[in-house]
């Protein structure tokens, strides 16, 4: 996973792919023309999400940083770590996602939708992430599994979408029938490696997603997602 929000200048990164994908997430950035990172979101520390940041810190002039809460048993803590240390010594900005943050990002409104630090499982810890701009809304899953999701209907968090980045790369252990009933995406954009070996996406989150009338585009079929 790495997604890039880009517009009348300003640029903010979700997550940077794993390692050896960061010379390909430098190249399409700099396609992009992408030179310096307003804004770093880790969604969370899995290193398919944060693999690719020694890259990024590299080649890229970093501003500001926003991070889960840090849980040195994650796999991805170095990539957190480092990202502090970089950020700090080039006199940066670092925060800690919390339900409600909300910025501007050139023509873009990002709001912190709601994460859940407490969860045992780092999935369920993403930081959820809604970005609307003319009045279209993308969410962003990150990794979260049916609890988190269960928990953003319960607490009937703001989940209307237009464009949705399907949960945890299409795994059966995400998007819900009700989950999808209730933010009702047009689109969903699910990332995942080519013949990878997880098997994703599932089937059954593939049927849910066709079932809700969701137009499907995925990374493993389709390459970057525009």
């Amino acid at each position: 996973d790495s997604i890039l929000i880009h517009g009348n200048g300003y640029s903010e990164l979700i997550d940077t792919a794993p390692a050896e994908s960061g010379t390909q997430l430098s190249r399409t950035l700099r396609e992009s023309e992408v030179d310096t990172i307003d804004v770093l979101i880790f969604s969370h520390l899995h290193l398919d999400h944060s693999g690719g940041v020694p890259q990024v810190f590299e080649d890229f002039q970093v501003e500001n940083v926003i991070l889960p809460e840090l849980s040195t048993f994650s796999d991805g803590i170095y990539s957190a770590e480092l990202a502090v240390n970089e950020i700090t010594r080039s006199k940066g900005k670092i925060y800690k996602a919390s339900t409600g943050m909300n910025f501007k990002l050139g023509d873009f409104d990002i709001t912190v939708v709601d994460v859940y630090p407490n969860f045992v499982n780092e999935n369920n810890q993403s930081v959820i992430i809604k970005a609307e701009i003319e009045g279209k809304v993308f969410l962003f899953m990150g990794d979260a599994e049916k609890e988190t999701e269960s928990k953003l209907i319960d607490k009937n968090r703001d989940i209307d979408c237009d464009v949705l980045k399907v949960a945890h790369h299409g795994s059966n252990t995400s998007t819900t029938k009700e989950f999808l009933e209730k933010c009702s995406p047009d689109f969903g954009i699910i990332s995942v490696g080519e013949d990878n070996s997880y098997n994703h996406p599932h089937h059954t989150t593939l049927e849910n997603l066709k079932n809700a009338n969701v137009k499907i585009y995925r990374t493993d079929k389709q390459g970057d997602i525009t």
